[in-house]
């Protein structure tokens, strides 16, 4: 949650990516989820959205820069469950500790949070690189440094790329918080 009625999720969550793909629809929402568990109820989205490099891209490879996206809820869930901050990463920041929580589909029993800590190895201008374990189920989950939990810096979006170049080759990658892309997510919340 990012705000009261935004979530701030992967890209490909949302549409499938590249001018070939599509959209998804129906989407559910419940934040706080513990197994069968949802304490904060169920939401559906009412819109969302997508960075344009990750729908406008001709192929997955220039795609996979600009997976980014969120929904924008029917319900004012965060008065609720609060939302956190978000900002934007600087270079300097490599070698510094990482936390992401999410929802690895891995995780027994399932349906239940998931906490993992690692370090930023490798930061590009688009892109960051951890070593956090992570797992299919973990796109669109909150990417948090150590040292300011409460600020969301990026979005997890993908594992290890089989037969990819490096950083992509060894370590987990989520789309970063830039600057530009802050100024896009304060319009979708604006939405």
């Amino acid at each position: 949650m990012i705000s009261v009625d935004t979530v701030l999720t992967a890209g490909h969550c949302i549409h499938s990516g590249t001018v070939n793909g599509r959209a998804y629809s129906n989407f559910r929402v419940t934040p706080g989820r513990n197994g069968g568990a949802a304490p904060f109820g169920r939401c559906t989205a009412v819109r969302a959205f997508a960075l344009s490099g990750w729908t406008s891209a001709t192929t997955e490879e220039e795609s996979r820069n600009f997976d980014l996206g969120a929904l924008k809820l029917d319900c004012d869930v965060g008065q609720r469950t609060g939302w956190v901050g978000v900002r934007a990463v600087s270079e300097k920041e490599k070698d510094k500790g990482t936390i992401v929580q999410g929802y690895a589909s891995d995780s027994a029993p399932p349906g239940v949070q998931m906490r993992s800590d690692g370090t930023l190895q490798v930061i590009q201008s688009l892109k960051g690189f951890y070593d956090n374990d992570t797992f299919g189920g973990t796109s669109g989950a909150g990417v948090f440094l150590k040292d300011g939990p409460d600020q969301l810096v990026g979005v997890h979006t993908n594992g290890i790329v089989e037969n990819g170049e490096l950083p992509w080759s060894k370590l987990n990658a989520f789309t970063l918080i830039t600057a530009e892309r802050l100024a896009r997510i304060q319009e979708w919340i604006g939405k």
